[in-house]
């Protein structure tokens, strides 16, 4: 091969890497409903390549994050008044919200040093900005005064109700896990089952 071909070749194969890497489809969603193409960090964004901003709930609704193919949105926890960040894990007229707790390690009374711990809870809502929690894995003491087992199912119960196929299919397979919970959402927001990526 020409000696010319190969660099003209190579420096294609470069400027095309480096358009890629530069084609990032991050965005935040603002409180009036605008959408502001830029680059998003953890907690903050910028705006062609200027000043990072923090992003805080009652200014920015709605960030996603395309490195990590990652929507969070602000919504509100039941009888919470300020709006938190949740992951986004199923869109539609039903929404599934994912938050993790972390807790510090700690010395027991006993003598000696326990690692900390996390949990996962997931969240719904239909038509609004307020979710209930529906799943989470949290066997901690912090849990004991949270919702009962039987409460978060009536309350996913609920939210359902309105398809009748997806009801029928919850009440006979009667599951309640965090891979059912998703399926049946998924269905119900799609028609489709959840397929894992």
């Amino acid at each position: 091969m020409n000696l010319n071909l190969k660099g003209v070749l190579a420096c294609g194969a470069v400027l095309c890497a480096l358009n890629v890497k530069a084609q990032r489809n991050d965005y935040v969603i603002n409180a009036k409903g605008d959408t502001i193409h830029c680059e998003v960090s953890s907690s903050k964004y910028k705006i062609n390549g200027g000043k990072s901003i923090k992003m805080k709930p009652d200014s920015i609704r709605e960030y996603y994050r395309s490195e990590k193919d990652e929507c969070f949105r602000a919504v509100y926890r039941e009888k919470k008044s300020k709006a938190e960040y949740f992951k986004v894990l199923e869109k539609g007229k039903i929404m599934l919200f994912e938050g993790i707790t972390s807790y510090a390690g700690g010395f027991s009374p006993m003598g000696g040093y326990h690692g900390g711990s996390s949990s996962t809870q997931w969240y719904i809502t239909k038509g609004t900005d307020t979710v209930k929690e529906v799943k989470n894995n949290d066997f901690t003491m912090f849990n004991l005064f949270g919702k009962s087992h039987k409460a978060r199912k009536n309350d996913f119960e609920e939210m359902i109700s309105d398809n009748a196929d997806v009801l029928a299919k919850y009440k006979a397979e009667d599951k309640f896990s965090f891979k059912q919970v998703r399926n049946l959402i998924h269905i119900y927001n799609t028609g489709e089952p959840f397929k894992e990526k």
